[in-house]
């Protein structure tokens, strides 16, 4: 009996463990935000040059980083705050999702071949993964081997690369499985219907979720 209650309490410690959050890790997850939204840091769709020169028409509407074990999500919007003829064509408006798993590489600075030659860039941030990362541009999904960041300056890309590594390094370490912000769901259009013939309830109010 009691080597079974001993049981139990170390299951129940190692099991809170996991799912717990350390003080350290929920401020290195803050500041890893506070960064993506302060600085100018931009991707593909919408490169850090162009934020500065089209940024009375162009913006992120969010650019957010949350973890689900295993995987840490980044969501961005890109809309345009002003259309007329003449806007940049090659900034791509939409809502894009990347499901990057934990164990990924964070390569900075970002590597790229050119004419066979192997260079590096400052302003470049590259999260590889060879079992493929998961892209969901306006609901739709893509496998990639590697997605990159990008900050407008060598100190702005440096600074977020260092964030998110020490961020990574402490969830691997705490083997933290548990959540970290808000992580938005994908609607499903498998939902049971409601009966025609069920007399209709008041609606009840929302409860708005947590953010961190």
């Amino acid at each position: 009996m009691i080597r079974f209650l001993l049981y139990l309490v170390i299951s129940f410690i190692y099991v809170t463990g996991c799912h717990a959050q350390s003080a350290n890790l929920k401020n290195r997850f803050n500041q890893v935000n506070q960064t993506l939204r302060t600085y100018v840091i931009g991707t593909n769709e919408y490169m850090p040059y162009y934020i500065k020169t089209e940024g009375d028409r162009w913006e992120y509407k969010k650019f957010s980083l949350s973890y689900e074990y295993p995987n840490l999500i980044l969501e961005y919007i890109i809309g345009g705050k002003v259309k007329y003829p003449g806007y940049h064509s090659g900034i791509k408006e939409g809502k894009y999702k990347v499901i990057i798993p934990i164990s990924s590489t964070i390569e900075y600075p970002g590597s790229y071949t050119l004419i066979g030659q192997k260079s590096y860039n400052n302003t470049t941030i590259n999260i590889i993964n060879e079992e493929g990362l998961t892209k969901y541009s306006n609901g739709k999904a893509s496998l990639l081997k590697q997605f990159s960041i990008y900050g407008d300056e060598e100190l702005t890309a440096k600074k977020f690369a260092s964030e998110l590594k020490e961020l990574q390094r402490l969830i691997l370490n705490e083997n933290f499985q548990g959540k970290l912000g808000t992580v938005e769901r994908r609607s499903s259009s498998s939902s049971p219907k409601k009966n025609s013939n069920t007399t209709p309830t008041t609606p009840t109010k929302k409860i708005g979720k947590y953010v961190q």
